[in-house]
């Protein structure tokens, strides 16, 4: 088997299969190691996208469906591994959403990525959790219709916007393409949401859905592809900014924002600095950083 040496193309493969989608369609945009649920989850979800007569389904849900800029979050979760296990296993997936709170409540299940709150931090798991205990205490009471919504929105800062890189549903036309140049490690999806965030789409959490990961080992941080990664990224940063920020001609709500391009600018310019600083100091240990 011959190996090219170049890092995995997630990116490329990613756009493929958006371009998949046909063109006045839904996307899921998920990785393949997450599992959507409920175990019904593409049905019901359709259902309450496109269900527009049921009286629970928020305003929101039905702007979706006449093509506003809305993404809709699904909540991911880590399936923690038993002691003594590496990994956890398929057969730990709650079938539905009480199960999933029991899980989380016995500490089986947690917020995926906790080592990193910004990534997935702005779903706000505790209004998400409390929703559920709302719908159980409903649902006790045989009282189904709750008067609630089957989202709650989520305001980004920019600075949150650049970092947060959720699992997300979304209307294709006119989202913005995946980073091609992104390979491996590093920045891939996250690019794109900060993208999409740029361009003036706005997030909301389904309620009723969620996605879970199966822990299991990893590698960590693969360096040389961060190192890649990093200086491409920062070429990224300065491509948005010009883009949907600093041109005064665009057609974006962002245009002629100059605060908002040199807060990107000196967001991109101190996480650069600051990897250059952690390099140093790991080759000052005498340990090769790759």
């Amino acid at each position: 088997m011959t190996t090219t040496g170049l890092a995995y193309p997630f990116n490329t493969l990613r756009q493929a299969a958006m371009d998949g989608v046909e063109g006045d369609d839904y996307f899921l945009a998920i990785d393949v190691d997450l599992i959507p649920l409920p175990r019904n989850c593409h049905d019901a979800l359709v259902m309450e996208l496109f269900n527009n007569n049921n009286k629970n389904t928020s305003s929101m849900m039905m702007d979706i469906s006449n093509k506003t800029k809305t993404l809709f979050v699904l909540p991911a979760f880590s399936i923690l591994p038993p002691k003594a296990k590496l990994a956890a296993t398929p057969s730990m997936l709650p079938k539905n959403l009480m199960e999933a709170m029991d899980m989380i409540q016995t500490g089986k299940m947690e917020p995926f990525h906790l080592d990193y709150p910004p990534a997935y931090g702005p779903t706000n798991y505790t209004r998400w959790k409390m929703e559920q205990f709302h719908r159980t205490n409903s649902t006790t009471n045989n009282n189904n219709d709750t008067g609630s919504s089957s989202v709650y929105s989520i305001s980004l800062d920019l600075k949150q916007g650049v970092d947060f890189e959720p699992y997300v549903v979304g209307y294709k036309p006119s989202i913005p393409r995946y980073w091609e140049e992104f390979r491996g490690f590093g920045f891939n999806k996250a690019s794109f949401l900060f993208e999409c965030y740029a361009a003036g789409y706005r997030y909301a959490v389904l309620k009723n859905f969620f996605c879970a990961h199966l822990d299991h080992p990893t590698n960590g941080m693969q360096a040389d592809d961060y190192n890649t990664n990093i200086q491409i990224w920062k070429q990224f940063m300065d491509r948005i900014s010009q883009r949907y920020y600093e041109n005064d001609d665009n057609d974006h709500n962002n245009a002629g924002d100059k605060n908002a391009a040199s807060m990107i600018h000196s967001i991109s310019n101190k996480r650069l600095q600051d990897w250059e600083n952690k390099k140093r100091e790991i080759q000052e240990k005498g340990v090769s950083w790759k």
